[in-house]
């Protein structure tokens, strides 16, 4: 039987961040943060306690896969920081992957429309578009002085404004942003998915299927709209 590749997965760009262990496609054991923003040393001392509880020696991990973001740009650098001092001192392969990439891999299929979107800030989403296909930002999504082709930034009421739309679609979203924003859409088509605390499960799985990139640098997307 072939052996499954031991991956740790690293969100740290939402909310406290998280932690994956993955053994192929099993998630073995996980962490979340519980502040605002993560700390270095706090995500360092959670690998640490991780992988002990779990038996698991540093130089056992096969792979790290790490989120890009978009979401706090400080977050997102403290998993990537963390992420390629691992890589180097432990000569393994470092993927990372965006939240939006993350999310559109967990839909197996779609017929419709489908929206990825992750909290910016306190009162800001940034969204990504894609069409039932999966494969292209969706035109109809676009927001005035907004580019389709991108990601964009909008304050909580107007993605609210733009949710109430007729037109049949999937939203997936943090845990945080959907609690703030499903009581307040009442479009009768949105079928609006949760995708929880672990975010990390998300880059972790992503980075299984389609391998990640090899781009290690924070995804910023500007607020200017």
């Amino acid at each position: 039987m072939q052996k499954k590749e031991l991956m740790l997965a690293i969100e740290t760009a939402v909310g406290g961040g998280s932690l994956s262990l993955l053994e192929g496609e099993l998630i073995v054991d996980r962490w979340i943060g519980e502040r605002d923003v993560s700390r270095s040393e706090e995500l360092i001392t959670a690998i640490s306690e991780l992988l002990k509880r779990n038996n698991i020696k540093p130089h056992d991990l096969e792979k790290i896969a790490v989120s890009i973001g978009p979401g706090s740009f400080t977050g997102a650098r403290i998993g990537l920081a963390t992420a390629i001092g691992l890589k180097t001192g432990l000569n393994i392969k470092c993927t990372g992957v965006s939240l939006f990439e993350a999310f559109r891999g967990s839909v197996p299929s779609a017929d419709v429309p489908v929206l990825t979107a992750v909290s910016f800030s306190k009162s800001e989403v940034c969204f990504r578009q894609y069409d039932a296909k999966l494969t292209a930002p969706a035109a109809d999504w676009a927001v005035k002085n907004g580019s389709v082709n991108s990601a964009q930034i909008v304050s909580v009421e107007n993605f609210i404004r733009l949710a109430q739309n007729p037109q049949a679609f999937k939203l997936i979203a943090n845990q945080k942003l959907c609690d703030e924003i499903k009581p307040l859409i009442s479009a009768p088509n949105a079928n609006i998915i949760n995708a929880g605390l672990y975010l990390s499960d998300y880059i972790g799985k992503e980075a299984i299927k389609n391998n990640g990139s090899d781009n290690l640098t924070p995804l910023y997307i500007s607020a200017g709209r």
